[in-house]
């Protein structure tokens, strides 16, 4: 660095550098902000409750500026502070999402919207602004405009700290379709009471509003009960492993009377001798109720598993009991690789369910081979057991194994040959031969092709404006869930990016999955799609009307490669024994999983 120098050669330091820290810079950054609109009051405003929460924090005994430097009271301290400027921001959150709903509005009076359609887009374009899903950004929403416009002291105590953003969520929430003057209420109570929700989780919390809600207006009970029952729901979110969750929002009673059909089911089969454990048993029954009687594997009394029909015991069975219930037709997408259905042994290849997502490929194929994980196995037999119950005997590879004769299982024998087939009319009489299961198809694979480089299935495309079936589901098969940034919701529509109207094609590249509530709102307004440019990823561009924006990646149906070891030699594909080169795409298989009798044979993908 050149430095300037005196004339007798020596050199010229300058000045004395201004030594600024941290605080001060933002400081300065912050004055420079121009002025006009609300960015300085804003900032002001965090900067204020920030330094308010460092000062003079709630939840411990000395603020920030009061510890030691360096010790676990500091950094208490500072954990503790920044809870209380999250509970600030969320006060701020709420006025502004409240501010933000009545400009909207107000913007779409200015362009004509009819009055009962203007704000309809609001909760998805501050999804979109606040990155997280239109029905989350609906129910904060609706939680803002409750604390705003009728629990003015409950606000307050957010924004100071006093009470935490959960709680405050929690309170609104519960007073969902209560009448205003019941929410100024339960507010003029918070207000005198606030020390109360001190200590209180949100469920304690949550149960305390519930009980004033009630004693406040008691004549709304059952028309709040009428809103709830409306509400009820099923949904399922996806856990690790393999396993999924389904929760169900019932009636009280409805509820109840079904955990006693689950539990008496469960305690059945256990005093039976069954080893599954109860809540599993549980969980079984629940599925064979719904989707009727698949064949299964049920544990016997002495520990080994046999085929029956779900729902049915292996005495109900040996009684010629009736309690299977007809089978329906399901239409389940699987995404798995040649690669998987050949190279079991292979436990790094990630299959794909429709509605669910990735799933380790081995689970699948252990379903499909008729052992899905948490399956009991048989117990081995040994020498000892004898031929009965479920022993082996030395007589000879024709003689009987498996049940004794008390058992209704039919006797396992060697092929007959032809000179044992009997009189034609006796056979003829004899009682009809079981169905082999095979004939009852539970899976169709149909083969499709991913392009090489990318993972991506390969497009098809159509004249027709609606999307043909073959199409819909490559769409739905891709995109999983609403391709909406930040929604994860159940695909309901299929949606041209570049509307049909302004000439987009109904092809695959044109084509997306989207929720009803994300289709509908998509038309309110002017929402502007464009395609990613050349050479970057594959993504769709959002843009709501005023300006909130995200972006929605293309999903790819084959899982990304594992990160490369960072050192030892690395194998290439080229240097593989037995490899070819050329790029081969990589041959997929979707599986339709079906409860009806079907064709087994493969078949192409519908519409290409």
């Amino acid at each position: 660095m050149d430095t300037s120098r005196m004339p007798q050669g020596e050199s010229n330091p300058g000045p004395e550098p201004v030594i600024r820290d941290a605080l001060t810079r933002a400081v300065e950054h912050a004055v420079a902000i121009p002025a006009g609109g609300a960015a300085r009051d804003v900032l002001a405003q965090i900067l204020s409750r920030a330094l308010a929460a460092i000062t003079s924090t709630h939840a411990v005994v000395d603020p920030v500026v009061r510890t030691t430097a360096d010790s676990a009271q500091e950094a208490l301290a500072v954990v503790a502070g920044i809870e209380q400027i999250r509970s600030s921001l969320a006060a701020m959150d709420a006025i502004w999402q409240v501010t933000a709903e009545q400009r909207i509005r107000a913007a779409d009076a200015a362009r004509n919207v009819p009055e009962k359609n203007q704000g309809h887009g609001t909760s998805s374009e501050l999804a979109m602004a606040r990155r997280v899903s239109p029905h989350a950004s609906s129910l904060s929403l609706s939680s803002a405009r409750r604390l705003v416009t009728h629990m003015p002291a409950t606000l307050d105590h957010l924004a100071t700290g006093r009470i935490t953003e959960q709680t405050a969520q929690s309170i609104s929430r519960t007073l969902d379709g209560a009448a205003q003057a019941t929410c100024t209420e339960v507010d003029g109570w918070i207000a005198e009471n606030h020390h109360r929700l001190d200590g209180l989780g949100t469920r304690r919390a949550s149960q305390l509003v519930r009980e004033l809600a009630q004693k406040a207006d008691p004549s709304e009970s059952r028309a709040r009960a009428e809103r709830a029952a409306r509400a009820r729901n099923v949904t399922m979110h996806p856990l690790a492993d393999g396993m999924a969750r389904i929760s169900a929002t019932l009636r009280a009673l409805d509820a109840a009377a079904v955990m006693k059909v689950l539990t008496t089911s469960a305690e059945s089969q256990r005093n039976a001798g069954s080893r599954v454990p109860h809540q599993a048993l549980q969980a079984d029954h629940l599925v064979s109720s719904i989707l009727g009687a698949p064949l299964t594997r049920q544990e016997a009394s002495d520990g080994t598993e046999q085929p029956t029909s779900a729902g049915q015991s292996p005495h109900d069975q040996c009684s010629g009991a009736q309690t299977s219930t007809s089978r329906i037709r399901l239409d389940v997408g699987i995404v798995i690789t040649d690669r998987a259905l050949l190279c079991g042994e292979d436990e790094t290849e990630v299959a794909r369910i429709e509605g669910y997502g990735p799933v380790p490929a081995h689970i699948l194929l252990d379903t499909i081979n008729g052992s899905p994980p948490g399956t009991i196995r048989p117990r081995q037999s040994s020498a000892d057991d004898g031929p009965y119950p479920g022993g082996g005997s030395d007589d000879g590879p024709g003689a009987r194994s498996g049940p004794g004769p008390d058992d209704c299982t039919p006797v396992t024998t060697a092929p007959p040959g032809e000179e044992s087939w009997g009189d034609l009319d006796d056979l003829e009489n004899s009682s009809p031969v079981p169905e082999h299961p095979d004939i009852d198809v539970s899976s169709v694979f149909r083969r499709l092709y991913t392009h090489p480089s990318t993972g991506e299935l390969v497009a098809m495309e159509s004249t027709a404006r609606a999307f043909p079936v073959g199409l819909k589901r490559m769409i739905r098969w891709r995109d999983e869930t609403c391709r909406t940034p930040w929604c994860n919701a159940r695909i309901r529509h299929l949606d041209h990016i570049i509307p049909a109207a302004a000439g987009g094609p109904t092809s695959y590249d044109n084509g997306q999955g989207l929720c009803a509530r994300c289709n509908y709102l998509k038309e309110h307004g002017t929402w502007n799609l464009t395609f990613s440019p050349p050479g970057s990823p594959p993504h769709i561009s959002w843009r709501s009307p005023h300006g909130a924006r995200g972006s929605s990646p293309t999903p790819h149906s084959e899982s990304p490669p594992p990160p490369k070891p960072s050192d030892g030699p690395v194998l290439r594909v080229a240097d593989a024994p037995g490899h070819q080169p050329g790029p081969v795409p990589a041959e997929r298989y979707i599986v339709n999983s079906a409860g009806d009798q079907a064709t087994g044979a493969e078949e192409p993908a519908d519409g290409g």
